[in-house]
Parts: C-alpha cells; sequence; structure tokens
C-alpha cells in the first residue's frame, strides 16, 4: 500500500521489521543467506511457499511529514 499519512508510517515499518525478523529465521534455519536461495531449496519442498521479495520506499516528502509529525525539525 502507499501511506501518506505519517501516523499509519509507525506500525507498517514494525511489520516491516517483524516480517525481516522472521525471513531471517527462516533463512538461517534452511542454511541460505538470501531470497533467491531459499526459494531455489524451497522448489525441493513443494509444500512450503516461495519468499516474494519485499520493497519498501520512503520517501523524503515522507521522512519530512514523519518528523513534523513528531516535532522534529
Amino acid at each position: 500500500p502507499i501511506v501518506t499519512d505519517a501516523r499509519k508510517v509507525t506500525p507498517i515499518l514494525k511489520w516491516v521489521v517483524k516480517q525481516m525478523e522472521e525471513r531471517y529465521e527462516r533463512m538461517a534455519v534452511c542454511g541460505v543467506r538470501n531470497i533467491q536461495d531459499y526459494n531455489e531449496r524451497m522448489k525441493q519442498h513443494p509444500e512450503y511457499e516461495a519468499m516474494p521479495f519485499i520493497v519498501v520506499v520512503i520517501s523524503s516528502a515522507l521522512v519530512a511529514a514523519i518528523l513534523r509529525y513528531f516535532g522534529i525539525n
């Protein structure tokens, strides 16, 4: 989703961090270091789903809105 409201950024970034931590754990258990290797390994185990990429883009305008929201100049 595209988020332009600074108040909604914190829960979304927390979700992103949670996803990253869960993904790192899954990759560590599988003995791989990146999504490509994880997905290659999962081809051998069709009961597991491939791990899609997550892209987060934070514009300078959103950063400025967040800083204003928290009263940081």
